[in-house]
């Protein structure tokens, strides 16, 4: 995979061919358009650092990519839930 070996041209044609697929993956489940863009950027940050552990042989490119989108929207959501309950608790015991 070119992107694996580092090839920008590579991962810029990436980029402009799943971002339509990661933002309708990631777009239901996030209400804030500044939190899809954030996941999104995690996403092809991860794709761009981790190329080279794609394997072909557990199943197409795109599954892998929406796999990691999935798996980003999930962990933003549960950092946010952590977030409102800490602030919950510390405003209920100030």
């Amino acid at each position: 995979m070119a992107v694996a070996d580092g090839d920008h041209k590579a991962f810029t044609d990436l980029y402009v061919t799943v971002l339509p697929v990661l933002l309708a993956v990631i777009r239901p489940r996030l209400s804030s358009r500044a939190d899809v863009e954030d996941v999104a950027q995690d996403v092809m940050t991860e794709l761009w650092t981790k190329a080279g552990d794609f394997r072909p042989d557990r199943g197409s490119a795109l599954a892998w990519i929406v796999t990691i989108a999935r798996r980003r929207t999930t962990d933003h959501l549960r950092r946010a839930a952590a977030l409102r309950r800490h602030d919950l608790y510390a405003a209920a015991h100030m």
